[in-house]
């Protein structure tokens, strides 16, 4: 029993490492357009190749997973994440600042694939998943209370070390991820010989959510502003959002997959695209809050189905693979968002593409599902 429980600290470290940055993104933008003279749309191409680095290493790596040591993996993740920080905040132009989010964007990639396959081979993935989500969303939560006490001095480059300085309060933890594989047996193999034709379909899937949860999520603070809401308003409106998304994976955890997976994929994916339609044509600051609230909440509790759907049907490289998915959505979000707003688009059209990204992915991820529901019938299901 403790044994379980240290290796699921690890596995929470290792995820709030990878994903804070992600998370804490929006009080940097500003800055950054500030500090670089660099335009708004452009930050969403920045952030766009950080992920994108991230998300081919953990879809790269799947295939090897069986094999690689998770453990090893994972402080190489941190220590580039490391690197990344330190680089953002000690550069003086964008150049630097690129190549340093790269950086950390490939440590996030590390860490993605070795978290993903750990908690894939946990007896209850669903709920792993659950747990790892509502950790990150509890920190973001902090975060965002904590960041804007920064003096304005500070700048971005003030968030980086802070960020940086989280990091290492956490790495210690690492140490308790399994270092091999709990699954390696023939079954396995076969997964992973077999899994090219579901890894595309589940990765798509996995990239629309990304893309229709996360289109808006980079540019809140001029949404915000568009109606008339402050920026000290917007922050509040993300802190009340996030700590309300902690209902998301806590009801996940709850269900576990009681009702199967597919009913609450298809409602969460949904009510995610609505919630950010509502985002976009949000009148005031009531309005845009509780659409944050919504869109939010459905989105992580989304995900712990998504990423246990990929662990019943290929076990750790798939997980991998739809981890790997959900961050090319998470970096293509900001680049269409961006692409729109330079061309003369409107929030409103970005909340547009959101709805139409959760339509889009209804029939791939019923195809999936339909594809492995004998397998999903045979396990029975967690109850």
């Amino acid at each position: 029993m403790l044994g379980r429980f240290a290796s699921i600290s690890g596995m929470l470290a290792g995820s709030l490492i990878a994903e804070i940055g992600g998370y804490t993104m929006p009080f940097v933008v500003g800055g950054i357009v500030k500090a670089y003279a660099i335009p708004e749309g452009w930050i969403g191409f920045i952030i766009a190749g950080q992920i994108a680095c991230a998300s081919l290493v953990s879809i790269g790596l799947a295939p090897y997973l069986l094999r690689l040591d998770r453990r090893k993996l994972a402080f190489a993740g941190a220590l580039l994440v490391l690197a990344g920080y330190a680089g953002s905040a000690l550069s003086h132009g964008a150049e630097f600042l690129v190549v340093s989010r790269l950086i950390g964007g490939i440590g996030e990639g590390l860490l993605y694939a070795a978290i993903a396959a750990t908690a894939a081979e946990t007896p209850n993935a669903d709920r792993t998943f659950a747990l790892i989500w509502a950790a990150v969303v509890g920190l973001a939560v902090m975060l965002f209370v904590t960041l804007p006490l920064l003096p304005d001095w500070a700048g971005p480059r003030g968030i980086f070390v802070a960020l940086g300085i989280v990091v290492l309060a956490l790495v210690p933890l690492l140490r308790n991820i399994p270092p091999r594989a709990q699954v390696v047996d023939t079954t396995a193999k076969q997964h992973l010989a077999t899994i090219d034709a579901r890894a595309v379909t589940l990765g798509l899937v996995a990239a629309l959510l990304a893309i229709l949860a996360n289109g808006y999520y980079y540019f809140i603070e001029g949404i915000a502003q568009s109606i008339g809401v402050t920026e000290a308003q917007a922050g509040y409106a993300m802190a009340i959002s996030a700590t309300c998304s902690l209902a998301g994976p806590a009801l996940a955890h709850r269900l576990g997959t009681r009702f199967g997976r597919t009913p609450p994929l298809v409602l969460g994916y949904l009510i995610t695209g609505l919630g950010a339609y509502a985002v976009t044509h949000s009148g005031d600051q009531t309005m845009l809050t509780i659409a944050m609230c919504v869109s939010g909440t459905a989105y992580v509790f989304t995900l712990p189905y998504l990423l246990g759907l990929a662990a019943a049907s290929g076990g750790a490289p798939l997980a991998a693979v739809a981890r790997g998915g959900q961050g090319i959505g998470s970096a293509s979000a900001p680049a269409i968002s961006g692409l729109i707003l330079l061309n003369g688009g409107t929030y409103q059209q970005i909340g547009a593409l959101a709805l139409g990204c959760a339509v889009l992915a209804l029939l791939p991820l019923l195809l999936f599902s339909r594809s492995i529901a004998s397998n999903s019938i045979a396990a029975g299901g967690d109850r």
